[in-house]
């Protein structure tokens, strides 16, 4: 089967599961999606996988997308809501742009490559889509433009909190 055939079913899936989750908008079940299609390409290649028959398979990966999007409510009941805007956080607080950016640099050491990069392209003013297909050509990873949004906000709001705003 087609690595897209098993991307469709995923997201038939997680179709069945969206109402069950009020609180998740698209740009959540986007990361959601991508997240499972990750994790089952790794279950899937380390011979992980449980069930033989097409009906255990597909629980198997509901229960994958059910515990994916219960951790992501979990964390956003966790997380205060924020409506920093990068603008609102380039501060009086730093002296020179010099300091902003070794401010941003510290706080990107924490993160993995893929988010510096979506995050760093965000700050220069690059638009969603642009990312998208630089990420699908130079990584050939897809990845929507739902989803570099949703990054770019969570590191945003990451962001403000971490410098204490």
């Amino acid at each position: 089967m087609a690595w897209e055939e098993i991307s469709r079913r995923v997201e038939r899936l997680a179709r069945g599961l969206r109402g069950g989750f009020s609180s998740l908008g698209p740009p959540d079940w986007e990361d959601i999606i991508q997240d499972t299609l990750a994790r089952l390409m790794n279950v899937v290649h380390d011979h992980q996988i449980r069930g033989g028959s097409d009906g255990e398979v597909a629980v198997y990966v509901r229960q994958m997308l059910r515990r994916r999007a219960l951790d992501v409510v979990h964390r956003e009941r966790r997380a205060p809501p924020s409506d920093h805007s990068l603008a609102d956080l380039a501060a009086p607080a730093y002296e020179t742009a010099q300091d902003w950016r070794l401010t941003i640099e510290k706080f990107l050491q924490g993160y993995d490559k893929g988010w510096r990069e979506i995050f760093i392209c965000k700050l220069h003013g690059i638009d969603s889509r642009t990312i998208q297909r630089r990420v699908e050509q130079i990584h050939g990873e897809y990845i929507s433009a739902a989803t570099v949004d949703t990054r770019c906000a969570r590191m945003r709001n990451a962001l403000a909190e971490w410098i204490g705003r």
